[in-house]
């Protein structure tokens, strides 16, 4: 499917990772995988790669979810009664996924789908855009979100308060009763309260129901992590993964070492 001009995304976890984390997964109800930058591809590359959800599935977790409507789960439930090729191709045309690399994260979270049967990769937002836009007077969900990178301090923060669905996500995962595993933007899982007045964050939501939550942060490289672990005011990560080839101490880093 991929044209010689095509960008490809390659990301795959160490097998020092993978065996973190199977023994995270298998120590944790719920495991988080917290995206540190979703300008990056090669995150969701190598958090949504087959071997990584062989560890998941291996170590018990059901369902996978991660952030993408709801409305394009019919899409998902699709991919493994399809031929590899024509199910990479509909998730193409969906806008599945977007920007450099999209064929071959098609491809990729394709092959995830069909060789990993045994979890159930799920949508998980619910949110419709457009009413929220409408609710809050912006003409449409593109002038909102233009209004959310480029207005004032106050326009940012009410829009990203009105768009925040951390309880919604919560219920949907928390329903099920089974292990599950969420990707989505890490300051989900990390932030504070006083950073999310009309939220409790979904690091508190989901252990509400007495399950264990433990949070993995993914980041590019060293740079990233190490000025992100360095912040102060906010929830660290239980441990963290490093996806550039030569990272210190093999990608991998633990700072709750519950699992280690």
């Amino acid at each position: 499917m991929q044209n010689a001009t095509e960008y490809e995304v390659v990301a795959q976890p160490t097998e020092k990772q993978l065996s973190f984390v199977r023994r995270a997964a298998q120590g944790a109800f719920y495991l988080g995988l917290g995206n540190t930058n979703c300008n990056r591809p090669e995150i969701e590359a190598f958090a949504l790669s087959s071997p990584m959800a062989a560890v998941l599935s291996n170590t018990g977790k059901e369902f996978y979810y991660f952030n993408r409507k709801v409305a394009l789960q019919p899409v998902l439930d699709e991919i493994p009664g399809l031929l590899a090729e024509d199910a990479a191709t509909k998730l193409e045309g969906t806008g599945f996924f977007s920007g450099l690399g999209k064929s071959s994260l098609c491809e990729q979270f394709t092959r995830s789908v069909q060789q990993n049967p045994g979890i159930n990769f799920r949508a998980s937002d619910s949110r419709d855009y457009d009413a929220i836009a409408k609710q809050l007077g912006y003409k449409n969900s593109r002038d909102m979100l233009f209004y959310m990178i480029n207005g004032t301090a106050k326009e940012s923060r009410d829009i990203c308060n009105a768009m925040n669905d951390d309880c919604a996500v919560a219920r949907m995962i928390q329903s099920t009763g089974k292990p599950s595993v969420l990707l989505c933007e890490s300051s989900r899982f990390t932030l504070e309260l006083e950073d999310r007045p009309h939220s409790y964050g979904i690091w508190s939501l989901l252990p509400q129901d007495r399950k264990h939550l433990y949070v993995i942060n993914i980041y590019p490289d060293d740079e990233s992590c190490d000025t992100d672990l360095a912040r102060v005011g906010i929830r660290k990560p239980e441990a963290a993964l490093v996806i550039a080839p030569g990272s210190r101490n093999d990608g991998l880093r633990v700072l709750t070492p519950t699992f280690n």
